[in-house]
């Protein structure tokens, strides 16, 4: 016997990645940027069309335990109590004292937060049994990084700064918007004629977890998005050079990992900037990357459907083209 079953074909119709346009049904850009939404854009744009244009964000479940969030929150917390009560002191202490400040601090902050709470405290448990190895390594670091000359100027700063996008969009601006963890200033060299140099200023951005991606990011130099862009926000914050740095905070060793000729990067990343946003308020379409960790972690990867791509030619893919449809199936 034959088979009965009869043959049919369809034209194959694989799912390319999407590439939206902004300016349709009345789409626009936002008019306010931060680091980490121009970081998301550099990424991946079809990932910013959608965290950030589309405000669309994935809903949590409730969840015992202690979020990152909350751990970075309250670190933030503890060192900015720590240094305005330190700057309330007359005179210097030695190192116990200073030690004895941290954790003081930090336990008035997680207490003020909840952190010691009964239904909570078990998971800050770990986090508090470090706290004196975590206080030692933060004075040790402090100690040296005075010694250089530094002292705090202000913590959790916030700044701002509109640039006019005129040559690429007449009549197109975008403010920028940040938080700045921390912002150091020292005294200069003397000069030839003995007087005082001009004042330098510091950029601080606190970090937890591994260093190694921290390294990687301040030895890219432009491509390290978040101190570039705080920089780009404290122009002017002091008459000398600007410096920046990430301050890697861990129990064993407290670090300063510095983003070499960071006043380049920054005016670099102002002037690409630029050029992205006024593109995208032309109609470049925000294209779907689905490159890198950024994507195996992203949360509009279901929305992008990045997994039922059909990958393009190679040639296609170098120029951001689509793939074509066709075939058998």
């Amino acid at each position: 016997g034959g088979d009965l079953r009869p043959w049919q074909a369809w034209p194959a119709t694989p799912m390319a990645p999407p590439t939206p346009v902004l300016g349709v049904h009345g789409i626009g850009l936002p008019a306010q940027l931060s680091a980490t939404h121009y970081e998301v854009l550099r990424q991946c744009p079809y990932r910013f069309f959608a965290q950030v244009v589309l405000r669309l964000q994935t809903q949590d479940e409730l969840e015992e335990g202690l979020a990152r969030s909350d751990q970075g929150s309250w670190l933030h917390e503890t060192l900015r109590r720590f240094h305005e009560q330190r700057e309330l002191r007359l005179t210097q202490a030695d190192d116990q004292a200073e030690i004895d400040l941290w954790l003081a601090s930090a336990q008035a902050a997680a207490r003020d937060m909840g952190l010691l709470s009964d239904g909570v405290r078990p998971h800050f448990r770990p986090h508090e049994m470090a706290l004196p190895d975590l206080a030692r390594a933060y004075v040790n670091w402090l100690r040296k990084h005075e010694q250089e000359g530094w002292r705090v100027r202000a913590c959790e700063v916030e700044r701002e700064r509109r640039i006019d996008l005129n040559d690429a969009a007449p009549g197109l601006s975008l403010r920028l918007v940040g938080q700045l963890d921390r912002v150091d200033v020292r005294n200069g060299e003397h000069d030839e004629s003995g007087g005082q140099g001009e004042r330098e200023a510091m950029v601080i951005d606190y970090k937890t977890g591994s260093a190694i991606p921290l390294r990687q990011k301040v030895k890219a130099g432009a491509e390290d998005t978040q101190l570039a862009f705080y920089a780009a926000l404290s122009e002017g914050e002091a008459p000398g050079e600007l410096q920046a740095a990430y301050v890697h905070i861990d129990a064993r060793k407290v670090e300063t990992l510095s983003h070499a000729d960071i006043q380049d990067s920054a005016e670099q990343l102002i002037a690409q900037l630029s050029l992205d946003w006024a593109r995208m308020h032309q109609g470049q379409p925000l294209l779907a990357l689905g490159d890198g960790a950024a994507c195996e972690h992203c949360a509009m990867r279901g929305l992008c459907r990045r997994d039922h791509w059909q990958a393009p030619p190679a040639s296609q893919a170098q120029h951001g083209q689509q793939a074509h449809p066709g075939g058998q199936a």
